[in-house]
């Protein structure tokens, strides 16, 4: 019988072709995952300003989650009663239905918890999906492996998507500022704070796509109605910004997905070599 020896060169660069490509559907495992969790997040933020806007639910509004309590059958109960009821108190009447222990929250409340976690999570996956990226990237170079230059660029792209994802309107306008500043016919995005005496700042920021609850809270009670300059700063601010981050994040999903298929072989690359005329 004849023993393979595992250190000839075939055999070793099989072997790191095989570790190399082992890494690169890890890491694209661990991408696809990152990207639906952030489209999740951006998709819950659009869907809850759309949701205030057009009245589906108020701030100030109360919801309930009702439990029902088990009961045994009447007829078990009926068996076990004896049979002289006259000698028993008479009890008070109840009600036609079962009853219903439930607890009460306001929207406001639910809301409160909601874009916190929505934040933190936005910012929190889209650091880490540009960290995955850089990772595949890194592993494409040393691996001289064809298509690093569409995860490269969805590498870019992902951190031009971080920028604009954090919510700066938190750090520009702070929380102590005048919300006078927007009664006075500034453009705002995010004026709402609290009057506190203190200077009013400019109400004009640059604000991030993903915006806070108090943000939120201020505009879906004083939303400008027809058409007007500050209307169409608060529909760009709260719905286009999203979409457009949106389509960034499919972008980059489509971009590294493109090289790392060209990467493990499962899409043929196309070259176009041109013939020298003579």
């Amino acid at each position: 019988m004849s023993r393979m020896n595992l250190n000839t060169p075939s055999t070793t660069t099989i072997a790191v072709a095989a570790d190399y490509a082992d890494a690169m559907m890890t890491a694209r495992r661990a991408k696809n995952w990152l990207f639906i969790l952030l489209l999740l997040v951006l998709l819950t933020q659009l869907v809850l300003f759309f949701l205030l806007r057009f009245n589906v639910i108020r701030l100030g509004d109360e919801v309930s989650v009702g439990i029902t309590p088990a009961t045994s059958p009447t007829g078990a109960t009926g068996a076990t009663q004896p049979s002289d009821l006259s000698a028993q108190p008479s009890a008070e009447p109840t009600a036609a239905g079962p009853t219903t222990a439930g607890k009460t929250s306001r929207v406001d409340d639910v809301l409160r918890y909601i874009l916190p976690v929505t934040d933190f999570l936005g910012i929190g996956l889209v650091v880490i999906l540009a960290v995955v990226l850089l990772l595949i990237v890194t592993i494409m170079l040393v691996g001289r492996l064809i298509g690093v230059s569409h995860v490269t660029s969805a590498f870019i792209w992902c951190v031009v998507l971080a920028v604009l994802l954090f919510p700066w309107q938190s750090f520009l306008i702070g929380a102590k500022s005048s919300a006078a500043a927007a009664g006075n016919g500034g453009y705002g995005t995010s004026a709402y704070a609290s009057d506190t005496g203190l200077p009013p700042q400019p109400t004009f920021k640059i604000p991030g796509v993903l915006y806070t609850w108090e943000e939120l809270r201020y505009d879906a009670r004083h939303f400008p109605e027809g058409a007007s300059a500050q209307g169409a700063l608060k529909w760009a601010r709260y719905a286009g910004f999203p979409v457009a981050a949106l389509l960034l994040l499919l972008m980059v999903q489509a971009r590294s997905s493109r090289g790392l298929k060209f990467a493990l072989g499962e899409s043929e690359v196309q070259v176009e070599v041109s013939t020298p005329r003579v």
